[in-house]
């Protein structure tokens, strides 16, 4: 995907109607433009693949980094919120799930897996062009996440916190 150069002093709207791109294009390359610092310190691969309802951008790290480390420098770069952070009771697998507050050109769910004992070596991150499918996906995902019985929730996001931020 091209990146498409805009005068950053305008507003989010007036990018993306300036840019020509579908709602799901211009969220990939705002997306993208936000993790350039982070993945060009990792030497990253970077993959997109384009569906109907949202489209994946798979990272390959160049060496293996800490779940938590990722994570946060992530976090400050996305502004994102955990919606749900989970090890296995014999800490030998952790799982996060964040997301950001959608609005137009921020519409991202970030995945964190790792079996490897909180090592990671790759992640994903699920980009949207509708806040109602990604509200579903992510209520489906906590749902889910808090009713395993082999996990211990580390971090949660309140159900209700979830609904404001769609909201």
């Amino acid at each position: 995907m091209e990146n498409i150069k805009i005068n950053p002093s305008l507003s989010t709207e007036v990018k993306y109607a300036q840019s020509g791109l579908s709602v799901m294009d211009f969220n990939i390359n705002e997306i993208c433009k936000r993790l350039t610092i982070f993945m060009n310190a990792c030497q990253e691969s970077k993959a997109v693949e384009k569906a109907v309802e949202c489209s994946v951008i798979s990272y390959s790290l160049d060496r293996q980094m800490m779940i938590d480390d990722v994570i946060q420098q992530i976090q400050e770069l996305l502004s994102l919120t955990v919606l749900l952070a989970v090890k296995s009771k014999d800490n030998s697998s952790m799982e996060c799930v964040a997301y950001t507050k959608p609005t137009l050109g921020n519409m991202a769910v970030v995945h964190l897996y790792s079996s490897m004992h909180g090592c990671l070596e790759s992640f994903f991150i699920n980009v949207y062009d509708s806040a109602e499918i990604m509200y579903e996906a992510l209520h489906k995902r906590l749902e889910r996440l808090q009713n395993e019985q082999d996990v211990v929730i580390m971090e949660s996001v309140n159900p209700i916190q979830l609904i404001k931020d769609f909201h």
